[in-house]
């Protein structure tokens, strides 16, 4: 009874943030914004992530890669600290990379999921491993998800999204929906405008249904369309402020 509670939740309010599970990939149940996910411990004034990765889910290419994409947050982000755990050590509160392919997965359609697997656990499910074909889709997506894992929700639901984009809700697949409503419940920097060159933003062609875009920019100043059709490869600099500013930097 309490999981079926659990799995009627879609938005709520958590330490300033939207609670957030990626839509792109799993069953519709397990498609919800948690209300029992959890912030990582600080110490010291640090942010700290212990993180499991088992060498059988991916190459050690791509191990190098995740790694490499930590260093990158760290340096932008000093307040926060990743530190890889054996598997001994999972009983801690701790993020878990897997691969749901195979390890000799490597396909260009690539989707990743940011949710709970328990009270201590943060799941980061990527749907294939990277290789040469998919490296640079494979890196931008899984960037994404690590702003997820930080509880950071997608730009066009904040709630000043509509002075910058107009969300065509004709256009979105139904079952989609729910991830372009305005989150309510959600705090955000006013000092940190909406960007449509956010890593976190969708681009007008997710989740249409086919009759056209699912976004039109309202304001080409503030939100160019070219902006917001490219599929972003990095973050931006707005990117790094929010996420300095979720973890108090």
């Amino acid at each position: 009874m309490l999981n079926i509670l659990l799995i009627t939740v879609f938005t709520t309010y958590v330490s300033g943030f939207c609670n957030y599970t990626d839509p792109r990939e799993g069953s519709a149940d397990s498609r919800v914004l948690d209300q029992d996910l959890f912030s990582w411990d600080r110490r010291n004034g640090i942010s700290e992530v212990p993180y499991y990765i088992s060498n059988s889910d991916f190459r050690p290419e791509t191990i190098d890669t995740i790694q490499r994409i930590m260093n990158t947050i760290r340096s932008n982000v000093p307040c926060v600290r990743f530190r890889r755990i054996s598997g001994s050590e999972r009983r801690q509160k701790h993020l878990e990379i897997s691969n749901t392919g195979s390890r000799n997965s490597c396909y260009r359609g690539i989707s990743g999921v940011v949710k709970r697997g328990g009270s201590n656990v943060r799941l980061l499910r990527m749907s294939t491993d990277m290789c040469s074909r998919n490296r640079r889709l494979w890196e931008s997506i899984f960037m994404h998800e690590m702003f997820h894992v930080f509880r950071i929700m997608h730009m066009q639901k904040r709630d000043d999204r509509d002075d910058y984009i107009r969300v065509i809700e004709n256009n979105i697949q139904r079952k989609k929906y729910y991830q372009y409503e305005i989150c309510m419940h959600c705090r955000i920097s006013r000092s940190i405008p909406y960007d449509c060159k956010s890593i976190v933003h969708y681009t007008p062609r997710d989740f249409t249904n086919g009759r056209g875009p699912t976004m039109v920019s309202r304001n080409e100043r503030l939100c160019n369309t070219r902006d917001l059709n490219v599929r972003i490869r990095r973050p931006s600099r707005n990117d790094w402020r929010l996420l300095r500013w979720a973890l108090s930097c």
